[in-house]
């Protein structure tokens, strides 16, 4: 596990979150549609307990096993896990590292994890809404020394949730 070397500090302060906007560095609540949409993949999360339980009813029905596209993203190497690539781009267990490049008119975070490539596109319009990705559509711009990055078009499904 990577541990850094020390404690970090935002505003002269040490925090216990990256995220500085909200200014409280805490995600805002869920959305109804989110609640939703969690409570719907609990049914995966069940302890073992030695029985397969999705057959219950149905012993033809698919189980959570069963197929490759039904493991995570993350499970089959296809993105990082945890919020390795974001967004919020996050520090997980290792791998933390991020390489970034630019060029006039795009800047690339690369993150050691999986290798996921976020490509910011500076000063753009976003896609059409109907192009979506697992790690959306990235345009940003700068203020002042800060590159501020909106992202939208997720897939429904982004990182690790199905």
């Amino acid at each position: 596990m990577d541990f850094g070397q020390s404690g970090f500090r935002i505003d002269g302060q040490f925090r216990t979150s990256i995220i500085v906007d909200p200014p409280n560095g805490r995600r805002p609540p869920l959305t109804p549609e989110a609640q939703a949409r969690l409570a719907s993949l609990a049914v995966f999360a069940r302890p073992n307990t030695g029985t397969a339980w999705w057959l219950e009813d149905d012993l033809d029905a698919a189980g959570p096993y069963d197929h490759p596209e039904r493991r995570p993203h993350a499970e089959r190497c296809l993105m990082g896990f945890g919020s390795t690539a974001g967004p919020p781009m996050l520090p997980v267990l290792y791998n933390n590292l991020k390489r970034i490049v630019q060029s006039d008119d795009t800047v690339m975070i690369l993150v050691e994890m999986v290798h996921d490539a976020r490509i910011v596109r500076m000063n753009q319009a976003h896609v059409a809404p109907e192009i979506r990705t697992w790690l959306g559509d990235s345009v940003g711009h700068w203020e002042g020394d800060t590159l501020v990055v909106d992202t939208t078009n997720f897939v429904d499904a982004p990182s690790d949730y199905r």
